[in-house]
């Protein structure tokens, strides 16, 4: 890039470069398991603000990503988490979680739910509250021009367009790594009314193992930067839930100073999280090793990936996938991920003696191997998942 960039969060210019990628040398991974083209990614960290910010050329890519390509489907969003050894609708939980925690709403008000998606939350609400006026917005949102009470805006985002009116609860999940996170927060701010509460979904660095192989992302930041950020922007923290892969936060918003500075970090709170991305980066790379490895003394065996999401994708972004038989994944079997063909159980034993090659973090692995486990015992069954510093990951191999 031959311009001078400044950071999109709050605007400081002492920027590190931590990475670049071109769809020209290399496929280019994102969160939904596709690959986006014609682009060039740089990434950077800022010095001030401790934001990891990755900028496109051309500079509207990924915007027409989200609107064009970005698969917003049931097969891709379904969510499902493991929670206590059991499968999870977050969609629901987090609906559950506001709920538990918002009990002192009023009878009728106005909501605002930026980034709804195909309007999974949104729906839940208007259907709890009937008498509240709701608004979605997304560029992927229900072509529907209202559904009772809430009525849904194809679009991205303007505050300017919704200032007409004083929020009691503005969501927005799954929005703040993928927009300026800190002035969405003030326009947040701007639109609430008195007391209003915020519900917000974010994947925090500590959670983001894929985050040096997942380029639609371009906000990234640790847990102590982010509430920093809802600190500065006048927002309580009320109620965390943890999601496996991303943090719920509801919030109530209170007074703040309008003409406060931008919030400074201490100096470990910044490098931390630059530290924590090389981490990342570093145990990838083992992981790479590892199933080329796999691959290399693969004899008679058909090597799969196990799920047609982001761990495959980080995969295939790197290896080559001439090797690969196919993808395993109960939901999107019977499509593609590149030519290699995504199946269920039940076509395994159409492979000669299968390896299944599977990610899994600290929190999925008792899972992960319990479903091995289920599966014929003469299939071979491989976890890795990259390790950190903390020791939370771990390269780990089970044979049924």
């Amino acid at each position: 890039m031959s311009k001078t960039l400044i950071c999109g969060n709050c605007g400081h210019k002492a920027l590190e470069l931590i990475g670049q990628i071109d769809s020209a040398d290399k496929l280019i991974p994102t969160s939904d398991g596709q690959f986006a083209d014609c682009m060039h990614a740089t990434r950077l960290h800022c010095k001030r603000c401790g934001v990891i910010e990755t900028f496109y050329e051309p500079a509207d890519r990924l915007s027409h990503f989200f609107n064009e390509q970005y698969d917003t489907s049931d097969r891709v969003q379904n969510n499902i988490i493991i929670k206590n050894m059991l499968p999870s609708n977050k969609h629901v939980d987090i609906f559950n979680q506001f709920i538990s925690t918002a009990t002192d709403l009023p009878e009728c008000g106005e909501m605002i739910d930026v980034g709804c998606g195909q309007g999974r939350f949104i729906k839940r609400f208007g259907d709890y509250f009937p008498n509240w006026n709701c608004i979605g917005v997304d560029p992927s949102a229900p072509v529907d021009a209202s559904l009772g009470s809430i009525r849904f805006v194809h679009s991205f985002f303007e505050r300017s367009c919704f200032q007409d009116r004083a929020y009691k609860v503005i969501a927005a999940h799954g929005l703040l790594n993928r927009t300026p996170t800190l002035p969405c927060l003030l326009d947040f701010a701007a639109l609430c009314a008195p007391n209003a509460l915020l519900s917000v979904e974010v994947i925090l660095l500590e959670q983001a193992l894929f985050a040096p192989h997942i380029w639609d992302h371009p906000y990234m930041f640790r847990r102590d930067v982010f509430e920093s950020y809802l600190e500065y922007a006048g927002f309580k923290i009320l109620n965390k839930y943890d999601c496996n892969a991303s943090i719920h936060y509801l919030c109530r918003c209170e007074d703040r100073s309008l003409d406060s500075p931008p919030p400074g970090l201490k100096i470990d709170q910044v490098e931390n999280s630059h530290l924590l991305y090389m981490a990342y980066s570093d145990g990838w790379e083992k992981v790479f090793e590892r199933v080329r490895s796999i691959l290399h003394d693969s004899k008679d065996e058909s090597i799969g990936l196990f799920g047609a999401g982001i761990f495959s994708a980080a995969l295939l972004g790197t290896i080559s996938c001439k090797e690969i038989a196919f993808i395993l994944d109960e939901i999107r079997h019977g499509s593609m991920m590149l030519d290699i063909p995504i199946v269920e159980w039940s076509a395994l034993k159409q492979h000669s003696n299968p390896h299944v090659v599977a990610g899994s973090g600290y929190k999925s692995n008792d899972s992960l191997l319990q479903i091995a486990h289920c599966i014929s015992a003469r299939n071979h069954f491989i976890a890795a998942a990259p390790p950190v510093p903390c020791g939370c990951y771990a390269v780990v191999d089970q044979v049924c």
